[in-house]
This record gives C-alpha cells, structure tokens and sequence, in this order.
C-alpha cells in the first residue's frame, strides 16, 4: 500500500515520539505538546509540469509552557527533515499567538511537495 503524503507527514511525526492530529481530532484543552497536520491547498507553479501541495503543520504548547514553543518547533522541523526533498520547508510561519479555547500556544509552518501537474 502506498501512502499518501498527507500520511507520510503523518507518520514521520508520530515516528519521532510527536503526538499528532488531523483538524478536529484533537478534543479539550492542551496539556501537552502536540502538533495538528492539515493539508492546505494546491497552487500552480506556473512551470509546464509542476503544482505544489502544501500543509501546514500547527504546533501547540500548554499555556504555562510559552518558553518552550521555539524548542518544540525546532523538534518537528528535525523531524519534518527526515521527508526532505520530497517534502521541502517554504519557510513560511504565522506568529505565535494564545488560542483561548485549547489553552495553548500556537504557531504554524508551511511545508510543500511539488508533484507532477494531472492531465
């Protein structure tokens, strides 16, 4: 069975001792360190045979555990890496910020996969 990236991506971080979800799946508030995995869309390249598939990884830390967010970060990148270079840093991230509702911090990256353009 082959997988797709999504899973891939998936089971890169759960590989690496990283609790990871799909949207949604993750229910009440943070009590530990997790990541929340969605696929974000497909953008042409403009090139004749490329599109790039991206997804962003949404990393959340407990409330009281702020000064941990950038090392947190730092680890799912490392383990982002192992998928290089099918799946490439685009070096895009939100700021940090509170989401009130999980009781946790939050910041999210991009990461892509260009692929073959469908006829």
């Amino acid at each position: 069975m082959e997988y797709t990236i999504w899973q891939q991506i998936f089971l890169a971080l759960k590989n690496q001792g990283i609790d990871v979800y799909a949207p949604g799946m993750y229910v009440g508030e943070c009590t530990s360190p997790y990541v929340v995995l969605k696929s974000s869309g497909l953008t042409d390249t403009n090139t004749i045979s490329s599109t790039l598939a991206t997804y962003d990884i949404m990393c959340y830390v407990p409330k009281n555990r702020y000064d941990y967010l950038e090392e947190y970060k730092a680890k799912v990148k490392n383990a982002l890496d192992t998928l290089f270079p099918m799946l490439r840093d685009e070096h895009t991230e939100t700021s940090d910020f509170y989401d009130d509702g999980k009781k946790a911090h939050m910041v999210s990256m991009t990461y892509g996969n260009y692929r073959k353009k469908a006829r």
